[in-house]
Order: C-alpha cells, then structure tokens, then sequence
C-alpha cells in the first residue's frame, strides 16, 4: 500500500493501474498449526504487477519528466563527495569505455549486493543464511484472487500473489538441507509439486518462466 501511494504522489499512478494488475487487500498466512488473514485495513489495498511491465513504465515516466536514462552500462566505483566540484564520483563502463560521472547524488538502489553499499563500506558483514530461493510467473485456474498467500512448512516457505493478465508470482525459499538438494536437484518439477500440495484447489498450473 505504501508502494500505491507514493506512486499517486509522484503521478505515475494511472500508468501503472493501466497495465491491469491485481488488487490486494492483504494476505493469507498458513502453517501446520495457523491459518491466519490479515488485512491492510484503512481501505488501503496494493497492486501486484510484474517488475518488467512496472519497471518499464516507471523508466518512461522518467524519461517524460526529463531524466537522461543511460542504459547498457555497469558501476565499476564510487567515491563520497569530494574532487573539484565537491561531488560524489561513480565510475561506470560500457561499449564508449570507462566514464566517472559526478552527479549532485547517487541512490544506490542496486539490491542486496549493491555495489554503491559496498563501495562506501555501507554493508556489515552478516551471518552467512543457509537456503535457496528461487521466484517463478505461473498461471492457471483456482488460485487465490484479492489478497497474497504465505505458506510455511517443513522448511519450505512459498509465496503467491496475483500479477496482471493472469499471471500469479510464486517464490519459493528453502532452507539447507534435503528440501533444498531435492529443490536444486531439479527446480521446475520442485515448484509444480509444491503448488500441487500447498493450492490443490488450483487446479493445473503453468510455469511460464522461472526455474
């Protein structure tokens, strides 16, 4: 919900409900011992669209708003504030060679593995997690519309939620062990066994692409 309205905020909001995605109005919960559904409450809800169709509309929306999009290039470097203009400095590389931008400010929104994080000594070192994760687009008939589903069992945690067009998004973490070898062993025939038993009201699913 959060998400939905900061998209209202900064007027991207029709393009995005554009694409059709899902509406959420909060998310179901399971284990061996709980069922649980909670809501979002205050007539807040939140929109399920895929990262591809959502990312491209937010890049054009930039463009629009007069933002200069560099694609095809890599962060090699970035330094803190400093140098003649008194600016951080990042090094980039792409088909035109090594080029050392200085921008007013860098947003290092590059995931758990930034590199702008770990340039600037922003990342602690944490304990190392022992699972396998892995996410897939599937589709099909029966699987739970208006709100997510989180279950959890035997060291098998998945997750779906609906996306637009029909499609739904499944992730899947497994903790070390047999679960996870099994998993690596064979990915795709892993999650079409584990939606079979954890959503046998769904029916038969397609994965579209994923695993």
């Amino acid at each position: 919900p959060g998400a939905v309205a900061a998209m209202e905020r900064l007027g991207v909001l029709d393009r995005v409900t554009a694409l059709g995605p899902a509406r959420l109005g909060g998310w179901r919960m399971r284990t061996p011992t709980a069922d649980v559904t909670g809501d979002f409450g205050r007539g807040w809800h939140a929109l399920g669209v895929s990262r591809l169709a959502l990312d491209t509309e937010l890049v054009q929306a930039a463009r629009e708003a007069g933002v200069s999009v560099v694609e095809g290039v890599r962060v090699r470097r970035a330094a803190p504030a400093g140098g003649p203009l008194g600016r951080p400095s990042v090094d980039v590389t792409g088909d035109g060679g090594q080029t050392t931008l200085r921008p007013r400010l860098v947003v290092g929104a590059d995931g758990l593995r930034s590199v702008i994080a770990r340039a600037l000594g922003l990342i602690a070192r944490r304990p190392r997690l022992r699972k396998v994760s892995l996410t897939a687009h599937v589709t099909g008939s029966g699987l739970p519309l208006g709100r997510g589903l989180l279950s959890v069992a035997d060291g098998v945690t998945l997750g779906v939620a609906p996306l637009e067009q029909g499609l739904w998004n499944a992730t899947l973490v497994v903790a070390a062990g047999p679960p996870a070898a099994a998993l690596a062993a064979d990915p795709r025939g892993f999650l079409q066994a584990l939606l079979a038993a954890r959503l046998p009201s769904a029916g038969a699913l397609e994965i579209r692409d994923g695993p």
